[in-house]
């Protein structure tokens, strides 16, 4: 496999964009699994489960209250990944990265491209990733 490494092209922008997607959304789990060993969640979880037990006296309604809090925290880690893609300003250079990277002599964008087959054996280049 060939790689090759170039500046990027105003035709990438897609391309760009989706290699950035993939990159967030594949590591909503790693970061899922992270935070489940982060101190503060468990200080949140057993806040919450103490709180349902003393409201409820209940140890059944105890156990859904830990599903809700490992449900709640993936379903954040959701959110936050579509708020840094389609929300706040995150990937506002890559609207524009003609003026933000090559505006000034010490920055720069390049993309990693690499020959790819589609599936009637045709070659095409494809960005696989960005610098």
């Amino acid at each position: 496999m060939t790689v090759r490494v170039r500046s990027i092209k105003r035709k990438d922008r897609a391309a760009v964009r989706e290699v950035f997607q993939d990159a967030a959304f594949s590591n909503i789990w790693p970061s899922y699994l992270i935070y489940l060993r982060k101190r503060y969640f468990h200080i949140c979880m057993a806040f919450c489960v103490t709180v349902t037990f003393i409201i409820t006296k209940n140890p059944m309604k105890m156990l859904m209250a830990i599903g809700v809090c490992l449900a709640a925290l993936f379903i954040l880690q959701i959110i936050g990944v579509l708020y840094y893609l389609y929300g706040g300003q995150h990937l506002s250079d890559m609207k524009d990265v003609v003026n933000t990277y090559f505006s000034d002599p010490d920055c720069h964008f390049w993309v990693i491209e690499t020959k790819m087959r589609n599936r009637f054996g045709m070659e095409h280049d494809e960005v696989v990733g960005t610098i």
